[in-house]
């Protein structure tokens, strides 16, 4: 069709032609190209001499598959910045633009000129109109090749964010996110952030995390982080849940100033061992998640006083002696250490419930009366010489004869302070 030429200022009624597939509407005053992004038949497009001015109205042809030519010439958007690699770029199945062929060298500019960019663009395609972004709470973005984060995410596009979502995306810069005062949640998990670089910010409060006040979750896992001195220098008052498993991290350090941190997740790193006082300051922890490193001392977590669950599973851990340690964690009620060499030395479980009369659950597994009896009397064999004139309490492998309905059966035996030699005066058989 043809019907270039006149002084047309709409053209609704082709929507009832869906196989026209060349088109012809030079030298009209069409304002607008929402008609002609039903057409999906179209292979030749040509609007040269019109009056449209919007550049960002050439994604409504995004949904024409077999669109290879385009011609806007003479048009008000042309004179925008970029016009040409921006329409390429987003018109991918364009073969022609304005009589001039696409060359591969410019396709190639385009890319590089809008690839892994945060755009306004991008965000309609993602959560729809920016006028509509007022009320969303939670914006994901995770796994759309973002190299730069862009301008956008801001309280002024986004007044009510609470969640942001940015994993895997390869960027490494989040100076430019911000501010956003509300922003509790954020998510940078497999990513390539830099955080001594592109984390920290020179001036406080602006953007970046520094404008996050109120930020109680950071999940930075997977990303390449080997150095959390830096952590020192992030003002995150309220920050309460910091994940950072699958890291380089070879050394806990920088995390004083968290003061109302609940939980911290270390799994996957290289940490050897703790150094004195580098939980110092976390007073408020309640759980520790520290699974697969190459831990094996569990000295210096004393400041840990209101830890409630602690995991070590994957560590290295060898002797019973280093569960003592841990005799200060009063309120620890879930302790894991599985795939330890620990776990693997005789009446261990009994050592843990001796050495942490609160723990409820061992390696997943709950506690039972039974073994809190048996602790119990492991406890009594380590205590009893405190006592003037009684004899020592030890376990011994020994059976008894066989009683039905006692799965084991051990021998206790006391030795008299007046005849180590003597025989054990009292026998006592528990499950």
């Amino acid at each position: 069709m043809d019907a270039g030429c006149n002084q047309l200022a709409e053209a609704v009624c082709l929507r009832q032609l869906p196989k026209l597939t060349q088109l012809s509407l030079e030298e009209n005053q069409l304002d607008s190209l929402d008609t002609f992004s039903s057409l999906q038949s179209l292979v030749e497009l040509y609007l040269c001499g019109n009056l449209l001015e919007e550049l960002r109205s050439v994604l409504l042809l995004r949904s024409l598959p077999l669109l290879a030519a385009l011609d806007l010439s003479g048009n008000e958007l042309c004179s925008a910045q970029d016009y040409r690699l921006y329409v390429i770029f987003h018109l991918k199945q364009l073969r022609v633009l304005d009589g001039i062929t696409i060359s591969p060298a410019e396709q190639a500019s385009a890319e590089e000129r809008f690839a892994g960019k945060l755009t306004l663009e991008l965000l309609e395609e993602k959560l729809g109109p920016s006028p509509s972004y007022y009320g969303i709470r939670s914006v994901d973005l995770s796994g759309q090749s973002l190299k730069e984060l862009g301008p956008f995410l801001n309280e002024d596009l986004f007044p009510s964010m609470r969640e942001l979502i940015l994993d895997g995306n390869p960027f490494n810069n989040f100076k430019s996110v911000g501010p956003l005062p509300k922003l509790l949640v954020l998510r940078l998990n497999n990513t390539k952030i830099d955080v001594e670089r592109g984390l920290l910010n020179e001036a406080e409060g602006a953007v970046g995390i520094a404008s996050l006040p109120q930020l109680q979750v950071l999940e930075i896992c997977n990303s390449g982080v080997a150095d959390l001195s830096h952590f020192t220098r992030l003002l995150l008052p309220n920050l309460k849940i910091l994940h950072l498993a699958g890291n380089e991290i070879g050394k806990v350090e920088g995390l004083s100033r968290f003061e109302q941190l609940r939980e911290l997740v270390l799994d996957r790193n290289k940490i050897k061992h703790f150094e004195e006082g580098c939980f110092a300051g976390l007073k408020t922890l309640r759980e520790l998640r520290i699974e697969d490193n190459g831990i094996k001392s569990l000295s210096h977590l004393q400041p840990l006083t209101r830890l409630r669950a602690l995991h070590l599973n994957l560590n290295r851990v060898a002797d019973l002696a280093e569960i003592e340690k841990l005799r200060h964690l009063r309120q620890l009620l879930i302790f894991s250490i599985a795939q330890n060499p620990v776990a693997r030395k005789p009446m261990y479980r009994l050592h843990v419930i001796q050495a942490l009369p609160a723990v409820r659950a061992i390696d997943g597994r709950e506690v039972t009366a039974e073994e809190r009896e048996k602790a119990e009397l492991l406890l009594v064999g380590c205590d009893a010489p405190r006592t003037l004139g009684q004899g020592t309490y030890f376990l011994n492998d020994q059976q008894l004869p066989h009683q039905s309905g006692l799965q084991s059966n051990f021998l206790i035996q006391r030795s008299s302070p007046d005849s180590a030699t003597s025989e054990s005066t009292a026998k006592r058989t528990i499950k």
